[in-house]
């Protein structure tokens, strides 16, 4: 192999890592005000930010859950958003959910749950 192809290659897998990195002792204070601040641009709520579940997590990664609430199109245009914010891991997946009551907040029927990989410093 060429050594340029090999740097090249190095390169492009740190930026990629790069993408999940965030610090995770301050994950909570930190990200997730960032992400908050985010949601209330587009009058969506952050519902419920869960602890750390140890089951979601190995020695590199972990996984963090935060529920959001609003209406569908506003939910997704926080979700376009949220892949730009840096320090704050990287969307693994996302779930969407519809509340039960919808009698209390009309409109604001969405769940959206979005699991964040984070590594591990």
């Amino acid at each position: 192999m060429q050594p340029g192809y090999m740097e090249r290659k190095n390169a492009n897998l740190s930026r990629i890592l790069d993408l999940y990195k965030a610090d995770t002792l301050d994950f909570r204070n930190n990200a997730i005000s960032k992400i908050s601040s985010v949601a209330e641009t587009d009058n969506v709520k952050l519902a419920e930010a869960p602890t750390r579940d140890p089951i979601y997590s190995n020695g590199q990664f972990f996984i963090q859950r935060l529920d959001l609430e609003g209406d569908y199109f506003s939910l997704m245009k926080v979700f376009d958003r949220l892949g730009q914010i840096k320090d704050a891991g990287i969307v693994r997946s996302v779930v969407f959910k519809q509340k039960r009551d919808r009698k209390k907040e009309k409109g604001k029927d969405l769940v959206m749950e979005l699991y964040f990989e984070v590594l591990n410093r």
